[in-house]
Protein backbone atom coordinates (compact mmCIF):
# COMPACT_ATOMS: atom_id res chain seq x y z
CA UNK A 1 0.00 0.00 0.00
CA UNK A 2 1.24 3.29 -1.01
CA UNK A 3 1.00 6.07 1.57
CA UNK A 4 -0.78 8.80 -0.87
CA UNK A 5 0.54 12.19 0.72
CA UNK A 6 3.97 10.75 0.64
CA UNK A 7 5.49 8.83 -1.92
CA UNK A 8 4.99 11.42 -4.49
CA UNK A 9 6.33 9.45 -7.56
CA UNK A 10 4.45 6.40 -7.07
CA UNK A 11 0.92 8.04 -7.36
CA UNK A 12 -1.05 9.62 -10.12
CA UNK A 13 -4.02 11.21 -10.57
CA UNK A 14 -5.15 8.31 -12.75
CA UNK A 15 -4.59 5.74 -10.66
CA UNK A 16 -7.95 4.41 -8.85
CA UNK A 17 -7.97 4.92 -4.61
CA UNK A 18 -6.39 1.80 -2.99
CA UNK A 19 -8.61 2.25 0.05
CA UNK A 20 -12.48 3.20 0.07
CA UNK A 21 -13.51 5.79 1.84
CA UNK A 22 -16.52 4.51 4.24
CA UNK A 23 -19.77 6.27 5.06
CA UNK A 24 -18.07 6.99 8.55
CA UNK A 25 -14.83 8.62 6.72
CA UNK A 26 -16.66 10.84 4.63
CA UNK A 27 -19.05 12.34 7.74
CA UNK A 28 -15.58 12.84 9.68
CA UNK A 29 -14.88 14.95 6.49
CA UNK A 30 -17.61 16.76 6.47
CA UNK A 31 -17.15 17.70 9.91
CA UNK A 32 -13.83 18.55 10.18
CA UNK A 33 -14.07 20.65 7.61
CA UNK A 34 -17.20 22.19 6.93
CA UNK A 35 -19.22 22.09 10.48
CA UNK A 36 -16.28 22.83 12.96
CA UNK A 37 -14.48 25.85 10.90
CA UNK A 38 -18.17 26.92 10.48
CA UNK A 39 -19.02 26.78 14.29
CA UNK A 40 -15.68 28.72 14.69
CA UNK A 41 -17.27 31.30 12.67
CA UNK A 42 -20.36 31.66 14.88
CA UNK A 43 -18.76 31.19 17.81
CA UNK A 44 -15.45 33.11 17.89
CA UNK A 45 -17.18 36.86 17.76
CA UNK A 46 -19.22 35.62 20.31
CA UNK A 47 -15.97 34.76 22.41
CA UNK A 48 -14.28 38.29 21.64
CA UNK A 49 -17.38 40.23 23.07
CA UNK A 50 -17.25 38.11 26.62
CA UNK A 51 -13.89 38.74 26.90
CA UNK A 52 -13.56 42.36 26.59
CA UNK A 53 -16.10 42.61 29.95
CA UNK A 54 -13.37 42.35 32.51
CA UNK A 55 -15.95 40.76 34.65
CA UNK A 56 -15.77 36.92 33.51
CA UNK A 57 -12.20 36.67 33.73
CA UNK A 58 -12.57 32.03 33.13
CA UNK A 59 -13.89 33.20 29.65
CA UNK A 60 -10.59 33.25 27.84
CA UNK A 61 -9.81 29.84 29.83
CA UNK A 62 -13.00 28.13 28.71
CA UNK A 63 -12.57 28.70 25.37
CA UNK A 64 -8.87 27.37 25.94
CA UNK A 65 -10.07 24.44 27.23
CA UNK A 66 -13.42 23.46 25.40
CA UNK A 67 -11.09 24.10 21.73
CA UNK A 68 -8.63 21.23 23.18
CA UNK A 69 -11.63 18.92 23.97
CA UNK A 70 -13.12 19.40 20.73
CA UNK A 71 -9.68 18.74 18.73
CA UNK A 72 -9.10 15.56 20.98
CA UNK A 73 -12.65 13.88 20.33
CA UNK A 74 -12.30 14.80 16.31
CA UNK A 75 -8.79 13.25 16.60
CA UNK A 76 -10.19 10.40 18.25
CA UNK A 77 -12.90 9.89 16.20
CA UNK A 78 -10.58 9.52 13.26
CA UNK A 79 -7.90 7.43 15.25
CA UNK A 80 -10.93 4.77 15.71
CA UNK A 81 -12.29 4.42 12.56
CA UNK A 82 -8.88 4.07 10.94
CA UNK A 83 -8.08 1.21 13.72
CA UNK A 84 -11.61 -0.10 12.95
CA UNK A 85 -10.99 -0.34 9.36
CA UNK A 86 -7.53 -2.02 9.76
CA UNK A 87 -5.29 0.65 8.22
CA UNK A 88 -2.21 1.01 8.42
CA UNK A 89 -0.94 4.41 10.24
CA UNK A 90 1.56 5.14 7.68
CA UNK A 91 -1.16 6.15 5.19
CA UNK A 92 -1.71 9.37 7.55
CA UNK A 93 2.57 9.78 8.26
CA UNK A 94 2.77 8.35 11.29
CA UNK A 95 4.53 5.66 10.13
CA UNK A 96 8.88 5.24 10.06
CA UNK A 97 10.40 7.03 7.08
CA UNK A 98 13.94 6.06 5.66
CA UNK A 99 16.70 6.83 7.57
CA UNK A 100 17.51 10.12 4.87
CA UNK A 101 13.83 11.39 5.54
CA UNK A 102 14.35 11.15 9.40
CA UNK A 103 17.79 13.53 8.57
CA UNK A 104 15.87 15.66 6.42
CA UNK A 105 12.90 16.18 9.06
CA UNK A 106 15.03 16.86 11.66
CA UNK A 107 16.99 19.63 9.55
CA UNK A 108 13.89 21.04 8.37
CA UNK A 109 12.44 21.19 12.09
CA UNK A 110 15.65 22.70 13.44
CA UNK A 111 16.28 25.14 10.99
CA UNK A 112 12.59 26.35 11.40
CA UNK A 113 13.10 27.09 15.14
CA UNK A 114 15.93 28.79 14.58
CA UNK A 115 14.10 31.27 12.00
CA UNK A 116 11.31 31.89 14.63
CA UNK A 117 13.21 32.04 17.68
CA UNK A 118 15.73 34.47 15.80
CA UNK A 119 12.55 36.61 14.79
CA UNK A 120 10.97 36.69 17.92
CA UNK A 121 14.72 37.96 19.72
CA UNK A 122 14.69 40.74 16.42
CA UNK A 123 11.14 42.15 17.16
CA UNK A 124 11.28 42.76 20.73
CA UNK A 125 14.29 43.69 20.89
CA UNK A 126 13.45 46.79 18.53
CA UNK A 127 11.38 49.98 20.71
CA UNK A 128 8.73 49.57 18.89
CA UNK A 129 8.66 45.46 19.03
CA UNK A 130 5.06 45.48 21.43
CA UNK A 131 3.28 47.85 18.63
CA UNK A 132 4.79 45.52 15.57
CA UNK A 133 3.30 42.31 17.86
CA UNK A 134 -0.15 43.90 17.94
CA UNK A 135 -0.63 44.54 14.44
CA UNK A 136 0.62 41.22 13.28
CA UNK A 137 -2.12 39.57 15.99
CA UNK A 138 -5.00 41.38 14.50
CA UNK A 139 -8.45 39.90 15.28
CA UNK A 140 -6.54 36.74 17.07
CA UNK A 141 -5.50 39.54 20.12
CA UNK A 142 -8.46 37.49 22.20
CA UNK A 143 -6.93 34.11 22.28
CA UNK A 144 -3.61 35.88 23.86
CA UNK A 145 -2.96 35.03 27.65
CA UNK A 146 -3.37 37.65 29.77
CA UNK A 147 -2.95 35.61 33.22
CA UNK A 148 -0.92 32.90 34.73
CA UNK A 149 -3.46 30.59 34.41
CA UNK A 150 -4.34 31.15 30.59
CA UNK A 151 -0.76 31.17 29.90
CA UNK A 152 -0.69 27.48 31.26
CA UNK A 153 -4.12 26.15 29.46
CA UNK A 154 -2.14 28.34 26.01
CA UNK A 155 0.43 25.90 26.41
CA UNK A 156 -1.73 22.93 26.43
CA UNK A 157 -4.25 24.59 23.21
CA UNK A 158 -0.69 25.24 21.62
CA UNK A 159 0.35 20.88 21.74
CA UNK A 160 -2.92 20.16 20.92
CA UNK A 161 -3.85 22.24 18.21
CA UNK A 162 0.16 21.06 16.95
CA UNK A 163 -0.69 17.22 17.08
CA UNK A 164 -4.07 17.43 16.25
CA UNK A 165 -4.55 19.97 13.45
CA UNK A 166 -1.21 18.42 11.69
CA UNK A 167 -3.17 14.82 12.00
CA UNK A 168 -6.46 15.85 10.61
CA UNK A 169 -5.18 17.88 8.10
CA UNK A 170 -1.88 17.00 6.42
CA UNK A 171 -2.91 13.54 7.78
CA UNK A 172 -6.18 12.69 7.40
CA UNK A 173 -7.30 15.15 4.81
CA UNK A 174 -4.31 14.94 2.48
CA UNK A 175 -4.52 11.22 2.43
CA UNK A 176 -8.04 10.90 1.34
CA UNK A 177 -7.32 13.75 -1.48
CA UNK A 178 -4.41 12.33 -2.62
CA UNK A 179 -5.71 8.87 -2.94
CA UNK A 180 -8.68 10.64 -4.99
CA UNK A 181 -7.44 13.34 -7.32
CA UNK A 182 -3.23 13.08 -6.75
CA UNK A 183 -0.53 14.60 -4.32
CA UNK A 184 -1.07 17.54 -5.93
CA UNK A 185 -5.03 17.68 -4.88
CA UNK A 186 -3.94 16.56 -1.39
CA UNK A 187 -1.44 19.11 -1.32
CA UNK A 188 -4.18 21.76 -1.86
CA UNK A 189 -7.31 20.98 -0.68
CA UNK A 190 -6.07 20.33 2.60
CA UNK A 191 -3.95 23.47 2.69
CA UNK A 192 -6.96 25.46 1.82
CA UNK A 193 -9.41 23.79 4.20
CA UNK A 194 -6.98 24.84 6.75
CA UNK A 195 -7.38 27.96 5.65
CA UNK A 196 -10.91 27.97 6.39
CA UNK A 197 -10.28 26.22 9.67
CA UNK A 198 -8.50 30.05 10.40
CA UNK A 199 -11.32 31.90 8.55
CA UNK A 200 -12.64 32.96 11.93
CA UNK A 201 -9.73 34.96 12.88
CA UNK A 202 -9.88 37.30 9.49
CA UNK A 203 -10.98 36.29 6.21
CA UNK A 204 -7.74 38.49 4.57
CA UNK A 205 -5.69 35.69 6.74
CA UNK A 206 -7.30 32.94 4.44
CA UNK A 207 -4.63 32.96 1.60
CA UNK A 208 -2.01 33.59 4.29
CA UNK A 209 -2.83 30.41 6.27
CA UNK A 210 -4.07 28.61 3.72
CA UNK A 211 0.16 29.48 2.57
CA UNK A 212 1.46 27.95 6.17
CA UNK A 213 -0.57 24.76 5.41
CA UNK A 214 1.05 24.58 2.08
CA UNK A 215 4.53 25.06 3.29
CA UNK A 216 3.23 22.00 5.82
CA UNK A 217 2.66 19.95 4.06
CA UNK A 218 5.70 19.97 1.78
CA UNK A 219 7.89 19.68 4.98
CA UNK A 220 5.80 16.61 5.60
CA UNK A 221 6.66 15.39 2.35
CA UNK A 222 9.79 15.51 2.32
CA UNK A 223 10.86 14.08 5.62
CA UNK A 224 8.07 11.44 4.79
CA UNK A 225 5.92 12.17 8.21
CA UNK A 226 3.78 14.47 10.01
CA UNK A 227 6.30 14.68 13.46
CA UNK A 228 7.91 17.45 12.47
CA UNK A 229 5.86 19.67 11.12
CA UNK A 230 3.37 18.68 14.40
CA UNK A 231 6.74 19.94 16.38
CA UNK A 232 6.72 23.04 14.26
CA UNK A 233 3.14 24.41 14.30
CA UNK A 234 3.15 23.55 18.49
CA UNK A 235 6.28 25.88 18.42
CA UNK A 236 4.65 28.60 16.03
CA UNK A 237 1.24 29.22 18.29
CA UNK A 238 3.99 28.47 21.53
CA UNK A 239 5.98 31.56 20.03
CA UNK A 240 2.92 33.35 19.33
CA UNK A 241 1.17 33.42 22.60
CA UNK A 242 4.83 34.42 24.02
CA UNK A 243 4.59 37.49 21.82
CA UNK A 244 1.29 38.37 22.27
CA UNK A 245 1.15 37.65 26.28
CA UNK A 246 4.58 40.33 26.40
CA UNK A 247 3.16 43.06 24.05
CA UNK A 248 -0.91 42.94 25.10
CA UNK A 249 -0.88 42.69 28.41
CA UNK A 250 -1.16 46.51 30.32
CA UNK A 251 0.62 45.18 33.62
CA UNK A 252 3.54 43.48 31.85
CA UNK A 253 7.24 44.76 32.22
CA UNK A 254 9.64 44.62 29.12
CA UNK A 255 10.64 40.78 29.17
CA UNK A 256 7.37 39.66 30.67
CA UNK A 257 5.43 36.51 29.22
CA UNK A 258 2.70 34.27 30.80
CA UNK A 259 2.92 31.96 29.20
CA UNK A 260 4.72 28.49 30.82
CA UNK A 261 4.64 30.33 34.09
CA UNK A 262 3.80 28.40 36.85
CA UNK A 263 0.63 29.15 38.38
CA UNK A 264 -2.18 27.85 40.21
CA UNK A 265 -4.69 30.66 40.54
CA UNK A 266 -6.29 33.38 37.46
CA UNK A 267 -4.73 35.92 38.92
CA UNK A 268 -2.78 39.00 36.65
CA UNK A 269 1.00 38.65 37.02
Amino acid sequence: MIPAPFILAQTTALEPPQIQASAMDLTLMFVIAIVLPALDLWLYPKFVKTVSDPQPRSARSRFYLTGISIQWIAVACVAGNWVACGRPWSSLGLGVPSTLRIGVGITITAGYLWLMLRQRRVILSRPNGHELIRRMVGNGAALIPRTTLEGRLFVGLAFTAGICEEFLYRGMLSFWFSEWGGPIAGLVVSSIAFGFAHLYLASKDLVRTSITGAILWLFAFASGSIVPVIIIHAAMDLIAGDMGSRALRPDAAPGDSVVGEESSGESSV
